[in-house]
């Protein structure tokens, strides 16, 4: 049994120069509802409550038999996404750009964009310049961020077979709780019109219809509508077949399981929906151990990575369009991981000699 306690000091810098969205204050740039804001301190509560159990269970059920278990807390540190994550401001930002829904140009290469005057306030920072906003980007950091978490857990049985040789089974298993992802919370409401002629207003000018339009880059991805289960949205017993030239590979996605969405609505595919093919990543591995002398040994170890020579291939390819798809469903590489050269079609040998004393 084992109990460790973790702490990480929220983010703040030596001088206070940090940057935060309010979705209250007030824009001193516009004069609308929302605001970069440099306050001193730290941008989030401390956050105490990190106590990880770290639990062991081994039962000699038989002479020859044990059955391990373990089960254990790991906290996950914050980190950020960027180095420039909250400190929007400190870095002179000026964009030459049309209004939202202007297609003429900003200015003439032969003359060159106006001349751009920063001003530095006091704490610093220096406000954006510009009339578009879409690259105004800010960062927003939960007031209330606590450490995410992960649990693992493992159970098996181990049998010896002979004096040189032990047999083991294992399952291991872990769960996130709270883990972190960056979520843009700028965009435009799904549900902000159903009338075609207001629709195409905001497709002109994505900018003009976002909950803060001061700030934020626009996205254009939309999911597809999956109009066929997830499972039957991969192919049953799938081989690549001829991996080179990609285009002759057979694709590991069902295309007739997806199609596209109406215009202006979203799809109906979920996120994580399908998975990627498993990896058969075989490890073989000896070892023998010499009585040198009393307190003196020697251990030569062999390992081997990949005996089969299998490649493990990287994702396929995830971009649904419907008239190119030479490349949806087709894997373009190899390795996923980094642990013991996974990827490669490839066997690698280890030998190891060791003296103990």
């Amino acid at each position: 049994m084992g109990l460790q306690w973790s702490y990480e000091t929220p983010f703040s810098t030596k001088y206070g120069q940090q940057s935060q969205f309010d979705p209250e204050a007030t824009d001193p740039l516009t004069g609308r509802r929302g605001a970069i804001v440099h306050g001193k301190g730290n941008l989030a509560n401390r956050d105490l409550n990190n106590c990880q159990p770290r639990l062991g269970l081994a039962w000699n059920f038989r002479p020859r038999a044990v059955f391990p278990s373990s089960f254990g807390m790991y906290t996950v540190d914050l980190m950020t996404n960027s180095a420039g994550q909250n400190f929007e401001e400190y870095n002179a930002t000026a964009n030459v750009q049309q209004l939202p829904g202007d297609p003429r140009h900003a200015f003439l290469l032969s003359q060159g964009p106006a001349q751009v005057r920063f001003n530095t306030a006091a704490d610093g920072s220096v406000p954006f310049q510009g009339t578009n906003y879409s690259g105004r980007n800010a960062s927003y950091f939960d007031p209330k961020m606590r450490m995410p978490y992960v649990s693992m857990w493992s159970a098996g049985f181990q049998v010896q077979l002979s004096k040189t040789w032990v047999g083991e089974v294992i399952y291991q298993g872990s769960s996130g709780v709270g883990l972190l992802n960056n979520w843009d919370m700028n965009v435009v409401p799904l549900d902000i019109s159903t009338n075609p002629t207001v629709l195409n207003q905001v497709f002109a000018a994505v900018q003009n219809y976002k909950p803060f339009t001061q700030f934020g880059a626009i996205q254009g991805m939309v999911r597809p509508n999956a109009v066929q289960p997830a499972e039957q949205m991969v192919v049953d017993d799938y081989t690549v077949g001829s991996r080179f030239p990609l285009a002759s590979q057979n694709s590991y996605f069902n295309v007739g399981a997806l199609a596209y969405p109406s215009a202006f609505t979203a799809g109906t595919m979920g996120r994580n929906v399908v998975e990627s093919p498993g990896l058969q990543w075989t490890q073989l591995s000896l070892s023998k151990t010499i009585a040198v002398k009393e307190r003196l040994r020697f251990t030569v170890r062999w390992d081997c990575n990949n005996p089969t020579k299998q490649p493990q291939l990287a994702d396929p390819g995830g971009s649904y369009n419907l008239q190119a798809l030479a490349q949806f469903g087709r894997f373009n590489g190899i390795g996923r991981g980094s642990f013991s050269d996974i990827g490669p079609a490839r066997m690698h040998h280890v030998i190891v000699g060791r003296f103990e004393w």
